[in-house]
């Protein structure tokens, strides 16, 4: 379970400039279901995830996962409980041109110091899963936006993360596209994942995959709806 008590995050603290991204949001997140937080651009929604996933600390409030505090931790703790427990993908994917579908998905695998053919071996099995495996040896822009995509998912997945957190992942993508994006949510869920995702996409946060719909505005929580 992810807890967040009273979770505010401020920019330029005390600088005329001062903006509150994040006020005042409480909510707790079962494991194990889909939650979209709604909202549109400058709603707070892409903070919130980065706080969520240890990429950011709250200036005030806690964040708990499974009863572990996660905004006190110090920045090596951090850095270790977002690799071992958070899966991210990015809106506009992030991965670096020049190098193959493989080694992109690899990366993030690395600081576990795990044997490279471990780390090989688990890298080919997550690309399968997504039916990207064809494609491991191509460089990245080569792809297409659904292959990269996928591509990026898996990225997220190679160190098998309980939390997958994605951020406007169907913004550039059609229909046909969003639509083999949401069947691998379904799968991912069926899984076990835990996966929340940042959407002003009613292709998203209709889906009948979705569990929870968080509406955010203003930095704001306005309303939570189970589905």
């Amino acid at each position: 379970m992810i807890e967040l008590d009273n979770v505010t995050k401020r920019y330029h603290e005390g600088q005329p400039n001062e903006l509150v991204a994040v006020r005042n949001v409480s909510l707790t997140l079962p494991l194990g279901q889909v939650t979209v937080l709604q909202g549109a651009s400058g709603s707070g929604k892409t903070t919130l995830l980065t706080l969520i996933g240890c990429v950011a600390r709250p200036t005030e409030g806690r964040i708990r996962f499974n009863g572990d505090m996660l905004s006190a931790l110090p920045e090596h703790h951090m850095a270790e409980m977002r690799r071992r427990r958070f899966g991210f993908v990015f809106q506009r994917f992030n991965l670096i041109n020049g190098l193959s579908a493989l080694d992109n998905v690899m990366l993030p695998a690395y600081p576990m110091g795990l044997p490279h053919r471990v780390l090989l071996e688990r890298a080919q099995t997550v690309m399968e899963r997504l039916s990207i495996g064809h494609r491991a040896g191509t460089r990245v822009e080569l792809l297409s936006g659904g292959e990269m995509q996928r591509v990026a998912i898996a990225r997220a997945l190679v160190n098998a993360p309980p939390v997958l957190i994605a951020d406007e992942p169907t913004a550039s993508l059609d229909s046909h596209l969003t639509g083999q994006f949401l069947d691998i949510v379904a799968r991912l869920k069926a899984d076990g994942t835990t996966l929340i995702i940042a959407s002003h996409d009613p292709r998203v946060f209709d889906s009948p995959v979705v569990d929870r719909v968080v509406h955010m505005a203003d930095g704001q929580v306005l309303g939570d709806a189970t589905c």
